[in-house]
């Protein structure tokens, strides 16, 4: 777990170097090596060489989990923020809908209030 290479390593270079280092599949590490060889390189290079790419091999499979990480919580905020967007329409209907109410409960009144002076004025 990340927590656990966190303490293990307490953020110094070595320490996570050292980490990757003990995660490396040996039998990749092996057949890098190998192939290097069988190319002519000097076997101290290689073995080098196989290290490395063992380890950028690693840093790149955890940048991806990053990355996915990253993006899993990139949808969440946008899940959160459709439905934040939602509500604020769902009240804003509720609203329109009061203050539609209000206008033709308005509007009645005036013209309960226009026959009313009609009335007054006629003499009825």
């Amino acid at each position: 777990a990340p927590e656990d290479v966190a303490k293990k390593t307490e953020g110094s270079k070595e320490g996570i170097l050292r980490h990757m280092l003990d995660n490396l599949d040996s039998s990749v590490v092996q057949a890098a090596v190998d192939a290097a060889v069988r190319q002519g390189a000097d076997i101290v290079d290689a073995k080098k060489a196989a290290v490395v790419e063992g380890v950028a091999g690693m840093a790149a499979a955890a940048a991806r989990k990053q990355e996915q990480d990253a993006n899993v919580l990139h949808q969440e905020i946008l899940d959160l923020q459709c439905k934040k967007w939602a509500a604020k329409h769902q009240r804003l209907t509720d609203m329109e809908e009061v203050l539609e109410a209000e206008r033709r409960s308005l509007l009645m009144e005036r013209r309960d209030s226009y026959y009313k002076r009609c009335r007054y004025w006629l003499g009825d």
